[in-house]
């Protein structure tokens, strides 16, 4: 059996051995370090107003996007080890292994992704003695999640919900989408224009792979570019109706390495890639881009006031049976940008989960945090959410939530039920 697999982690702060050489240096026997950098809590500790005229202020938010949706990362140091020396974190005592290396004449370690207000003990041990210490981490959510090319990872989980309940942290992830859009492929203008001098236009039209056009669309279509086409002879053009009609779509590329792969579907765990882009941008797409063994569930959705629509509806009754079924859990549902399709149907599960409103604001805005889609602001989208749960009684944010929810077919239970899930 190798050294790690034997090492014992007694009581926090227990010297294992009464030789034992290496001594902890950080973070201190008891600490509490923080998962959220400095540069994201000055955002995130500023009032509801102050937020908003931040994220309405472009050189405010190009200080935010440095930050980056990242963790801190924890530094753990010690002195006086050498030769090969193994490490091992542990999460709440003798719980599992979220950390583990060994190397010659190691002196220090950064760990990520952990979880919020958590406890962990870790140990240091070389040839002649182990030491051991603990600490504890923030509780002050977002949980940022690093994982190469995948931004915007944030956990649901940490935060405070009904009843003193916190929400469980590693069952529910939102992030940006885990492979690009499908990429359009345009028709020249030599394609449009010698189509309508013989006549074949809408053949040509037809032929369009991705939207699926009725034949009165076509012709719709080919009637408006003919009479641009007469309008404009001879006239350079940068955009027009030639334009807006692809001819193709090409799948979209990968973004997922295989370490990133192996890491979302065997440390984060995740079981159902729910993808929330429309059928456009998936275009070629039979499985999720994690693997044949994660189930791929693509409902086109809606965002901000799009969700009191039908088209907004509709979409969230087929997701949110998702979130009622225990054996899809853990869970990572995205768009492409993981802003606003995303930031939609997060704000609801949060709100049912009964996340304070302030909360539920800051979950929404610290997409500020990696390069925002343009136009990321509350006036221009977070408000028509709100619009639409202003329609609905209750006295709170939470209420209102509850009310839009039980509008859609869902009873009390089913709200009970994704809470025992969701709440600890």
């Amino acid at each position: 059996m190798s050294r790690l697999a034997m090492l014992g982690v007694g009581m926090c702060g227990l010297v294992l051995t009464a030789q034992a050489r290496p001594q902890v240096a950080t973070p201190a026997k008891d600490e509490v370090v923080s998962l959220v950098k400095l540069e994201q809590k000055a955002f995130l500790d500023r009032t509801r107003a102050g937020r908003r005229a931040w994220l309405a202020d472009p050189k405010e938010l190009a200080q935010s996007e440095k930050a980056g949706c990242v963790p801190a990362k924890v530094l753990l140091s010690w002195t006086g080890a050498k030769g090969r020396v193994d490490v091992v974190v542990r999460r709440s005592g003798n719980g599992p292994i979220v950390f583990a290396t060994n190397a010659v004449n190691l002196a220090r370690v950064e760990i990520d992704n952990l979880e919020i207000a958590q406890t962990y003990s870790w140990t240091v041990q070389d040839d002649e003695g182990t030491a051991e210490s603990c600490f504890r981490t923030e509780d002050y959510a977002p949980r940022f999640i690093r994982v190469p090319r995948i931004k915007n990872l944030r956990d649901l989980g940490g935060r405070i919900g009904f009843e003193g309940r916190r929400v469980r942290q590693g069952l529910v992830y939102r992030s940006v989408g885990l492979n690009e859009n499908a990429r359009r492929v345009y028709l020249s203008t030599q394609q449009i224009e010698d189509a309508a001098a013989n006549g074949t236009l809408e053949d040509l039209l037809a032929k369009t792979t991705d939207l699926a056009l009725k034949p009165t669309d076509v012709q719709k279509q080919a009637a408006k570019i003919q009479a641009y086409i007469k309008k404009e002879a001879h006239v350079p053009v940068r955009y027009g109706e030639r334009y807006l009609l692809p001819d193709k779509l090409v799948p979209g590329a990968a973004r997922l390495t295989a370490e990133t792969r192996a890491y979302m579907t065997k440390v984060l765990g995740i079981k159902t890639d729910l993808d929330l882009r429309s059928p456009a941008e998936v275009f070629g797409m039979k499985e999720s881009p994690l693997g044949p063994g994660v189930r791929w569930a693509h409902i086109p959705f809606s965002a901000y006031g799009g969700m009191g629509t039908a088209d907004g509806k509709g979409p969230f009754k087929k997701a949110f049976k998702i979130f009622l079924d225990k054996a899809n859990y853990p869970i990572d549902f995205h768009c492409i940008m993981g802003a606003d399709r995303t930031g939609s149907l997060a704000f609801i599960l949060n709100g049912l989960l009964g996340v304070p409103e302030e909360e539920l604001y800051k979950d929404w805005e610290a997409t500020a945090f990696m390069a925002r889609p343009r136009g990321f602001g509350h006036k221009e989208r977070l408000d028509g959410l709100i619009r639409v749960f202003n329609a609905y009684p209750g006295e709170t944010i939470n209420a209102r939530i509850e009310a839009y929810v039980l509008e859609q077919g869902f009873t009390t239970g089913d709200i009970a039920k994704f809470r025992s899930i969701m709440l600890e």
